[in-house]
């Protein structure tokens, strides 16, 4: 397996901006979590977020838990079958994925901005890392 290893200076900018504003720290496991489900269409059930993410149910219902006491995310049983629960998003949720989106936006231009103000040299191997043509691998 082989880590591009351009990407680290984005996302470590990413998780400075994330910590430096203010927000609520998510697990790994919860910000994936709120991730898929706002960035499907579908409905989401504690079902299909299991089967898609690979999770028990113990795992998937926990995270939801602390996602609903931070209001970024909802659950509901399904009028059709009360043994579903529905997931849903939040306008404080979406407020949330706003803050990542402009958090990963500004990790970006500070990426853009030290690589164009590199020296050619360094420049050029960080092209070349962003190609994909130079990976590291254990």
């Amino acid at each position: 397996m082989g880590v591009k290893m351009s990407y680290l200076p984005s996302i470590k900018w990413f998780l400075a901006e994330l910590i430096s504003n203010d927000q609520p720290d998510l697990t790994n496991k919860q910000m994936c979590i709120f991730l898929y489900v706002y960035d499907t269409k579908k409905i989401c059930t504690v079902k299909s977020l299991t089967e898609e993410l690979k999770l028990s149910k113990d795992v998937i219902s926990r995270c939801i838990s602390r996602l609903e006491e931070l209001d970024f995310l909802s659950k509901r049983k399904d009028p059709k079958d009360r043994r579903v629960i529905i997931v849903e998003k939040t306008f404080a949720g979406l407020c949330f994925a706003n803050t990542l989106v402009s958090s990963l936006d500004k990790a970006i231009e500070k990426y853009h901005a030290m690589l164009w103000h590199s020296p050619a040299n360094e420049r050029s191997q960080l092209l070349k890392q962003l190609d994909g043509n130079i990976l590291c691998t254990h």
